[in-house]
């Protein structure tokens, strides 16, 4: 995010944890970070939009797609793949290929899931608006949804 630099301690943590959303259930990339994929979700965000907002700096949003990195344990405990038991889900991405030789193939993505994505992102950009979010970002792990999606937004 542009400008992050100038806001106060308080509206920067707050910033940056409304970045990490998720826009669907699944292909998130962790399952620890905030999410916008259901309209349960705007409230909840809507009230890091507010303050942002009460702290004089503008609020923004990335949404976001992980493709084959998702499915992930946070950092701080090794950024491992999760497996269903331990909250994990079948990831999707635009190839059979596994971000880490050891993870599960993904699921190869078809023009229907694509097509599901950008449809994904334009509901969660929404979302976004309607909590009250000014900038977004639209963050995804393949060109082809990046050029797909800006034409549908």
């Amino acid at each position: 995010m542009t400008g992050i630099s100038c806001i106060s301690a308080a509206a920067q943590l707050a910033a940056r944890l409304s970045s990490w959303s998720r826009r669907l259930p699944s292909p998130a990339t962790a399952a620890s970070r905030p999410a916008i994929w259901s309209d349960a979700h705007i409230e909840p965000v809507a009230r890091i939009a507010r303050f942002v907002e009460s702290q004089g700096a503008v609020p923004g949003i990335q949404i976001a797609h992980a493709g084959r990195k998702a499915s992930c344990d946070v950092p701080w405990r090794g950024g491992r793949r999760l497996t269903e038991s331990e909250g994990g889900w079948a990831v999707i991405a635009p190839s059979a290929i596994p971000f880490n030789p050891t993870d599960p193939a993904p699921i190869v993505l078809d023009q229907a899931g694509i097509d599901g994505i950008v449809a994904s992102f334009e509901a969660a950009a929404g979302r976004a608006l309607e909590a009250g979010f000014v900038g977004i970002l639209s963050n995804q792990s393949s060109s082809l949804v990046v050029r797909r999606s800006a034409a549908s937004i």
